[in-house]
């Protein structure tokens, strides 16, 4: 699971890696960090989002293939 914390230029993100230790990292919007590591994911994956305002494109997390 991958919990974000969205805003408008960068996302601060949560996970577990394989090890389950907590991971945390501040991905960038414009220089594409953050859709390259959604894209990167293997499997399925589920995504926490933080409630939050409507932020164009917040739902396209990983494009279809």
């Amino acid at each position: 699971m991958v919990v974000r914390d969205f805003h408008t230029r960068y996302q601060q993100i949560a996970m577990a890696n394989e090890t389950g230790k907590l991971v945390e990292r501040r991905l960038n919007h414009e220089s594409g960090e953050a859709h390259a590591f959604y894209r990167n994911l293997q499997g399925p994956v589920r995504v926490e989002i933080e409630a939050t305002a409507a932020i164009p494109g917040s739902h396209a997390i990983r494009p279809p293939e």
